[in-house]
């Protein structure tokens, strides 16, 4: 009889087999070649018996089959297939959670003295009555704009506003007036802050 490809499981081209003959190739207690279709399914399903969750399925074709249990890598490198916490697809995954986030407006309600550091292409609204706002910049993101802006309200006492030193201002270093909304934004180092 003819055999499928992939377990070699038998099929029947005659209208004239005998029933003995199909029973056996179907359900029968075969050896070697001569196993029946459900000893090779059983076999097939072997191949994924044990194995957790935290592992994922892949076999090298010398075992005669390629698929199966593999623990996982857990110190993949930038090419690897084993994706828990980098690499590959687990950094494209990780890129299009940080496209999501782009624009993405962040309120800081603090008040006194606030540190904050500011991701790029997010814009940071503080809301609290400051005394001082001191501002850091987190790390570029590469194939991004990183732009880093935000917001922040000066009081009936001007708060002390520091910048990272590196900063060209237009117009020149800022000074933060009294009773006014600021609004800033940091592009390719150069910063331009207004107050209304």
């Amino acid at each position: 009889m003819a055999k499928t490809t992939n377990l070699g499981l038998e099929l029947t081209e005659s209208d004239q087999i005998i029933f003995k003959t199909y029973r056996d190739a179907v359900n029968g207690n075969g050896v070697g070649e001569a196993k029946s279709n459900a000893q090779l399914i059983d076999e097939f399903a072997g191949k994924f018996s044990g194995g957790s969750t935290a592992q994922y399925m892949k076999k090298s074709s010398n075992e005669g089959f390629d698929i199966g249990w593999e623990t996982p890598d857990n110190t993949p490198t930038e090419d690897s297939t084993k994706l828990l916490s980098s690499g590959g697809a687990y950094d494209a995954i990780e890129e299009a959670k940080n496209a999501v986030d782009t624009g993405k407006k962040i309120v800081i309600d603090g008040t006194g003295s606030v540190s904050q550091e500011l991701a790029p292409d997010k814009f940071y609204v503080f809301t609290g009555a400051l005394t001082a706002l001191t501002i850091t910049l987190a790390d570029e993101v590469a194939g991004r704009e990183n732009e880093y802006k935000g917001q922040f309200l000066s009081g009936a006492a001007a708060p002390t506003v520091t910048f990272p030193v590196e900063i060209a201002w237009v117009g020149g270093s800022p000074t933060i007036k009294a009773s006014k909304t600021y609004q800033f934004s940091i592009l390719n180092g150069v910063g331009v802050i207004i107050g209304v």
